[in-house]
């Protein structure tokens, strides 16, 4: 699974200024005739920086380096160990949907969560609902809702399985959108596969 791109590429965008700070940069913006940063921006870089560095490790004071790679890896182990092991279960689905489909759900959930031990939880969901991955986080979220509703309470192996196939989509967009021209290549790739078919 791909949750460790969390880790890898976050795009949080800077701070926005607030008060004179930012009079001061649309005025100098206005005179250059472009947009660019002032110089008082440049100065903020390293109390921005800092504030984000105190804001993922806030949630881990108590946590070393290494312990924190050791839950890193252990959850993302873990997680793609249930997806993969629950494919045993495939040819239940039909009587059984629970059987594959809870701990393919939870197996997703661990591995992607499992960057939560480096970049902390606040950072983690905002990346998630930003305006680039708002969408596909709620396709994803509400599909991996109801999958776990339709396997253990509704137990309908058909919708189980429909779901489970839209939680996989919207994963694998969610993920492609931490990697350069991801979704671009995943898009390519899709038409190649639909084309072959077709």
């Amino acid at each position: 699974m791909a949750g460790g791109l969390f880790f890898w590429r976050q795009n949080d965008g800077a701070s926005p200024l607030v008060g004179s700070e930012a009079e001061v940069a649309a005025a100098e913006s206005a005179e250059d005739g472009e947009e660019q940063p002032s110089w008082r921006t440049w100065l903020r870089l390293p109390q921005m920086q800092q504030e984000e560095e105190n804001d993922v490790f806030s949630y881990c004071a108590d946590l070393s380096y290494q312990t924190r790679l050791y839950g890193f890896l252990t959850c993302f182990a873990l997680g793609t160990f249930m997806s993969i092991s629950s494919s045993f279960f495939v040819a239940m689905i039909a009587v059984k949907p629970a059987k594959f489909a809870v701990p393919y759900t939870i197996g997703n959930v661990l591995s992607l969560g499992s960057s939560m031990f480096f970049v902390g939880p606040k950072r983690f969901f905002r990346t998630m609902f930003n305006e680039d991955r708002r969408i596909a986080t709620a396709v994803y979220l509400a599909s991996l809702t109801m999958t776990l509703v339709s396997a253990l309470y509704l137990h309908t192996g058909l919708l189980t399985f429909v779901l489970i196939i839209v939680q996989f989509c919207a994963y694998l967009w969610l993920m492609a959108s931490y990697i350069p021209y991801g979704r671009t290549m995943l898009a390519g790739t899709a038409r190649s596969a639909m084309s072959m078919i077709v």
